[in-house]
């Protein structure tokens, strides 16, 4: 028993997925450049205070690490950008940068919006 504590220390692992969790994947697997693949936005901050673009986060479906998008490159212009919310559903190409060691988005196109109501919840 620890001190200061009643009783010995238990630890549990979870096994199963809970509703909403994401799937694990292989994060660690290279993705093929100048290939479409679909994904889904998984951050995205549309240049709250900044003037910018926006800039987030794609999660390739299936495997693969997750990857940098800049809103400049998002089809649809500011707009498409100013409406892209968590959880959309888009189509996107993405190239290895060396130098920050991590796979950029280098074409994105919203296949689908995600439910604004569900983003108010996160």
């Amino acid at each position: 028993t620890p001190p200061g504590l009643p009783g010995p220390l238990s630890v549990r692992y979870a096994t199963s997925q809970k509703p909403g969790q994401r799937e694990q994947r292989n994060k660690s697997a290279p993705l093929p450049e100048c290939t479409e693949l679909p994904g889904r936005v998984c951050a995205w901050n549309y240049g709250r205070g900044f003037g910018g673009p926006g800039f987030g986060w794609v999660v390739p479906e299936g495997a693969g690490p997750d990857v940098f998008m800049h809103g400049s490159v998002l089809e649809g212009g500011p707009t498409a950008a100013q409406q892209l919310a968590i959880g959309a559903q888009v189509l996107f190409e993405a190239a290895f940068n060396s130098e920050k060691n991590q796979y950029a988005a280098t074409r994105v196109s919203v296949v689908e919006q995600a439910d604004l109501s569900e983003n108010a919840n996160r």
